[in-house]
């Protein structure tokens, strides 16, 4: 694989993770500038990954995070939210791997 294709094929898997980015709106159209600052931050991550021929890798540290406080909390099982979230980032790896065969994972 060429290093343009590399670099091609990491900014489209970041356009598909990055697409669901939550931030502050913008008054005045595209904040491009945010989002370039934004993908150049991850670009270099996912091009390892990419030129390796190996599953992105994203990482999410403490996830799900349930209170330890009972009176917090129904029980130790996952909640509605945290199971949505899941579901959402198993998707997501479904999608990257639509365009990239190796895919990605969540750790």
């Amino acid at each position: 694989m060429t290093s343009s294709s590399v670099y091609e094929l990491s900014g489209a898997i970041l356009d598909l993770v990055l697409q669901y980015q939550r931030k502050k709106p913008v008054s005045h159209g595209c904040n491009c500038l945010a989002y370039s600052a934004c993908m150049a931050t991850h670009l270099n991550a996912v091009e390892f990954f990419v030129s390796a021929h190996r599953p992105v890798q994203f990482i999410l540290p403490g996830f799900p995070g349930k209170s330890p406080n009972v009176r917090k909390v129904l029980g130790y099982l996952p909640d509605k939210a945290e199971s949505l979230a899941l579901i959402f980032l198993n998707d997501l790896c479904k999608e990257i791997k639509k365009i990239y065969a190796p895919g990605a994972q969540v750790i």
